[in-house]
């Protein structure tokens, strides 16, 4: 029988007979492809073979079998710390944008693109900036409150924290000791409202919490403080080392107050009164104050407030820390977020100066890479990608029993309401918002405070403005982005064109290798709008609980097996706090779902897919490989990884030998999916097709 006749004949059978085994062919198609398609698929198909170590048996270990070549050609380095496809995306984006920034204005830039471009260049005089950053720094300091650390006449009588913090809230939008953000109203999506929460540490919240002081992260913030002291002020090694010190005891007695929840986004722990309740709660800190100097203006609606105890203790804390303390702590903090490192070296510099504007123009530097990236036609693949998924989706939450019927129901109301979008830029409202700033090609610092300004001010503007009009609110994802994004309070995944490139995207790649691998980050957002997190907020984007208790038990039920599996294979090697295991798990759930969604989605698309050139380019030439296999190889080798270590791993532990917790992002999710093991022929027992398996969905 020749090649086209076992194309059409499997092509007659589509729907008669198992779609997955007929249409993963056994004999490798060959084809004269077109010159299009020869541009991406030959380097791909040479890149993907070179990376895998074909003498591991798959069914022992997929990680090994499709990424044991990684480390050897793409070794970490002391200068390179780790290497991955992610990080060579984010490497090429950053590149292109660094082009972008340093190329001559051109008429489309426009008055707001010349200021971006003139920052970039303030930014990247790196002796103009060390020379004058001890004279900024020092008037920073002396305008807003003073630093006792640098100042001996500071005065500790007439000192008052709450003062301080709420006017570089004001000025800056700095959040110290007390956090507060400005979001979409939970309870209407029109309307937004004022968030109070813990703030944010130098210390990661479950290590500060937990007062792990032989993490190596203490170290390194100790070096950073007093390396950051001697840059700013010229502090010399002894007095620095003493600083930071002091300034890290502070912080870790702060955290002993601070909750075991993930964050401001712990959505059913919030409470709703008015400021004068509050000052009534805690008559210690004056939060009317605080809120309405932050803000500039009276704030008579309610507020949403969390972390109770927090605030209690914080009260207790700063009755009983010496002013000079707490002063140098918030001043720190502040120096800390106008800061940028003294870096000389051309290249690294560019990369932060990058990072700065993307922070700080991140609207005007992604309609310029929109403008430069955007296609018509990729946008249309996405979308059809994105409605397979969808459909996939809805099919499997009606499949699960587990699932009560009523939940079920409302779980494909919100799935066909959910929508995915790329990012939209109007210049006119561009140069409303930037119009105003000031900014030139010499003075950095100032430009930097200019910024942050002008940060502040918009984010009020989600308040109110002085039309009376909100301003737009909610998660941005903006296009340079190489993260998917998905925002709860709206039921949005937003789409960033930095992500559809190789290796995670080409427009000509089989359609094996676009769901394996985009799909599957796509599919994993879908997923996280059906998680604890997601489940607070209905098909309406409302918050309430729309779950109803006997599913709600029997998710957590299925959750525990994904954290006995993950614990048993990380055993002391993962090294997270509690708070960081619940988002690991949380993580892990999503990739399994998000795994088999994208998978089962793929061979809708095949079942719809009725025409032999089609079919004959699932493939990839010189990898002879089926294309539901090529699904799974594509999908694992996005997750290579290598990493460097200064020391040779003892080896007496499992995770002692290299990118062993990286294996779990491929093996772990492999395990526990029966179509993978049937795809590779894994018999029950073998490594990666154990009897136990964990699904949810």
């Amino acid at each position: 029988m020749t090649t086209r006749a076992i194309i059409l004949f499997c092509s007659v059978f589509f729907v008669i007979l198992n779609l997955h085994q007929i249409c993963a062919f056994q004999v490798p198609v060959k084809r004269l492809r077109s010159s299009e398609l020869q541009k991406f698929r030959i380097p791909r198909a040479a890149k993907l073979r070179s990376y895998m170590n074909e003498s591991v048996d798959p069914c022992f270990d997929f990680y090994e079998f499709a990424c044991g070549n990684w480390p050897s050609l793409r070794p970490a380095s002391e200068a390179i710390q780790s290497t991955s496809p992610m990080k060579d995306l984010e490497d090429a984006v950053n590149k292109d944008l660094q082009t972008m920034l340093e190329e001559v204005v051109n008429r489309n830039d426009g008055q707001v693109g010349r200021k971006v471009k003139d920052f970039y260049t303030s930014c990247m005089d790196s002796e103009n900036a060390s020379r004058t950053v001890k004279h900024a720094f020092m008037n920073f300091a002396k305008v807003n409150s003073g630093m006792p650390a640098i100042d001996a006449r500071f005065d500790e009588r007439s000192y008052n924290w709450l003062i301080q913090i709420s006017n570089l809230r004001k000025n800056f939008g700095m959040d110290i000791l007390i956090g507060l953000n400005i979001k979409p109203d939970m309870q209407n999506r029109q309307d937004s409202r004022i968030y109070i929460s813990e703030p944010s540490t130098l210390i990661p919240k479950g290590i500060c919490k937990e007062a792990d002081f032989k993490n190596s992260r203490y170290e390194e913030l100790q070096t950073e403080i007093t390396d950051n002291m001697a840059y700013w002020f010229d502090m010399d090694k002894g007095d620095g080392s003493k600083f930071a010190t002091d300034l890290l005891d502070f912080e870790t007695t702060l955290c002993r107050g601070m909750s075991e929840e993930v964050g401001p986004d712990v959505f059913p722990n919030m409470t709703r009164m008015t400021l004068s309740e509050m000052n009534s709660k805690f008559p210690t800190i004056d939060f009317q104050y605080f809120v309405t100097t932050s803000l500039g203006q009276p704030i008579p609606q309610t507020v949403y407030w969390q972390h109770e105890l927090y605030f209690i203790h914080l009260s207790k804390i700063l009755r009983s820390t010496p002013k000079r303390m707490t002063a140098n702590y918030i001043m720190y903090r502040a120096l800390l977020a106008i800061s940028f490192p003294e870096e000389s070296d051309k290249d690294m510099r560019a990369s932060l100066c990058v990072e700065k504007c993307m922070k700080h123009f991140s609207k005007v530097v992604g309609e310029m890479y929109n403008r430069k990236n955007f296609n018509t036609e990729t946008v249309e693949d996405i979308e059809q990608m994105w409605s397979k998924l969808r459909e996939s989706f809805k099919a499997d939450i009606n499949s699960q029993e587990w699932i009560e019927e009523t939940t079920r129901r409302q779980a494909v109301y919100k799935i066909v309401g959910m929508q995915l979008r790329f990012a939209n830029y109007m210049k006119d409202l561009l140069h409303n918002e930037y119009g105003s700033l000031k900014i030139d090609r010499v003075h950095f610092w100032e430009n930097i405070l200019s910024l942050l300004e002008l940060d502040q001010k918009n984010e009020v503007k989600k308040l109110y403005n002085n039309g009376g009009s909100k301003a737009p609110v909610g998660k941005e994802v903006e296009a340079f982005n190489i993260n998917v994004g998905y925002s709860p309070m709206q039921n949005i995944i937003r789409m960033p064109l930095g992500l559809l490139q190789d290796p995670i995207y080409h427009r000509t790649a089989p359609y094996s290798y676009k769901y394996g691998v985009l799909g599957f980050f796509i599919a994993r957002e879908l997923v996280h709008g059906f998680d604890e997190i997601g489940w607070n907020f209905d098909e309406t984007t409302a918050m309430r609980l729309w779950w109803d208790m006997n599913s709600t038990l029997l998710y957590k039920e299925r959750a525990a097996c994904f954290r006995e599996q993950y614990v048993a294979y990380a055993g002391e090697g993962s090294g997270l706090s509690p708070i960081e295991l619940d988002d690991k798990i949380r993580e892990i759930i999503a990739d399994n779902g998000a795994l088999n969604i994208s998978f089962n989605a793929y061979l809708q698309w095949l079942q719809k897919t009725d025409e032999p050139h089609v079919l004959y380019d699932e493939t990839l030439s010189e990898v002879d490989y089926t294309n539901t296999q090529l699904f799974f190889i594509s999908f694992a080798q996005n997750f290579c990884t290598s990493t460097y270590s200064k020391e040779e791993p003892i080896g007496f532990f499992p995770w002692d030998v290299p990118n062993y917790l990286d294996k779990f992002q491929v093996n772990g999710l492999l395990w526990n999916m029966r179509e993978f093991s049937r795809e590779f022929n894994c018999q029950p027992g073998t490594e990666m097709n154990p009897g136990d398996k964990c699904i949810i969905y």
